[in-house]
């Protein structure tokens, strides 16, 4: 295992940035989908398609590992191995174990391949520029809208629904008392 992994650990500068949620729900998708292409061809019984991961991508956090849980990947930035490091390597080396197990089924979890995954991963990352926030899209500004404004617009809409509502029933009310009078006619005879 280590001789596959010093290759590895020789990808990873020192003291790697840590990605924000964003960024790394953002390299995860990239991450998985180059993973998944570095396996081999599929059967021929799947007519050209490529491996593919088919779920959605969510944020977690505290002591989980970026993983997959009932068809969605989990992607945990802030998750700490002691023998990998954080952030981007922690990132980068669950998804390779995950990629290797997928493609893989049968293999070793440490073995050559996954090691060549988790490299070309690594390269690719640190390659990107996403240790230095290339992932990162630009905060949208925030608009200040006046509460007061938005309280009476709902109060007035409020109002005009409540109106329509009172004719409707007015109306229902007066039909319903001229159906009352022809009973009343229909059964006096």
């Amino acid at each position: 295992m280590p001789a596959n992994y010093d290759n590895v650990n020789a990808a990873w500068p020192d003291n790697p940035a840590m990605p924000t949620g964003q960024e790394a729900l953002a390299g995860a998708r990239k991450l998985v989908k180059l993973a998944l292409s570095f396996g081999p061809a599929p059967p021929s019984c799947w007519e050209g398609r490529r491996h593919k991961f088919r779920g959605e991508f969510k944020l977690t956090s505290g002591n989980r590992y970026t993983w997959t849980r009932r068809g969605v990947f989990y992607v945990n930035p802030a998750r700490h191995e002691w023998n990998v490091g954080n952030g981007w390597q922690t990132i980068v080396h669950n998804i390779a174990h995950w990629a290797g197990h997928r493609l893989y089924p049968g293999a070793n979890p440490h073995d050559h391949r996954t090691a060549f995954i988790e490299r070309k991963l690594a390269e690719h990352v640190v390659k990107n520029g996403w240790l230095e926030g290339k992932l990162k899209r630009p905060a949208k500004p925030k608009i200040k809208t006046d509460i007061r404004r938005e309280r009476y617009e709902s109060t007035l809409m409020a109002i005009a629904r409540l109106r329509t509502k009172l004719k409707r029933t007015q109306t229902i009310l007066r039909k319903l008392e001229k159906r009352r009078k022809y009973y009343e006619r229909e059964l006096a005879e």
